[in-house]
């Protein structure tokens, strides 16, 4: 029975099409996690796809549902082992790390944008993530919804400026139309 409940337990945190956690599973970690690290500097990031229902529409979703899994993977790809990695539904993601450096924010956007352009190499569309990183004290008393209302807002700032498109050749639409 206990083997049940852990399996129970692991697929109520966490994300199927992924495999990372989801909003519940994330929370819970998280919460856990800033309690043992009083007084350490962490960060939560928030990242979602640019123009996933562009590549829906042009290409279907199970490349749509593709370009989801690869999403998690590069944000994977972008953090530690020990890091917590959600997906908190459709294409967005949560992440957290306790930090040691000054520029974290810096590096992990450029880790980011790098891995971008190596995972769809044989695609005819990027799959690129937009990212807000809000860095934090851990705090026994914290407020974890302002702190992640703080990066949802770095988030948002970036993606201000994000292209519109996700066809490499954008002038080659017309071959994908369905």
């Amino acid at each position: 029975a206990n083997t049940n409940n852990k399996l129970l337990s692991h697929i109520s945190k966490s994300d199927e099409l992924t495999g990372a956690y989801n909003r519940r599973g994330f929370i819970e970690n998280v919460v856990s996690d800033i309690k043992h690290n009083v007084g350490r500097k962490a960060v939560i990031i928030y990242a979602d796809m640019d123009n996933l229902k562009q590549i829906n529409d042009i290409f279907g979703h199970d490349e749509g549902d593709y370009s989801i899994r690869k999403s998690a993977e590069i944000l994977k790809c972008c953090m530690r082992t020990n890091d917590i990695i959600a997906r908190f539904g459709g294409d967005e993601f949560a992440a957290f790390a306790l930090i040691h450096e000054n520029n974290f924010e810096n590096i992990f956007i450029q880790r980011l944008e790098n891995l971008c352009k190596t995972f769809t190499r044989e695609k005819p569309y990027n799959i690129h993530l937009s990212a807000g990183v809000h860095e934090f004290l851990c705090d026994s008393n914290i407020d974890l919804t302002k702190v992640m209302n703080e990066a949802d807002k770095r988030l948002y700032e970036n993606k201000k400026h994000k292209s519109l498109n996700a066809l490499k050749n954008p002038e080659d639409i017309h071959k994908f139309k369905q």
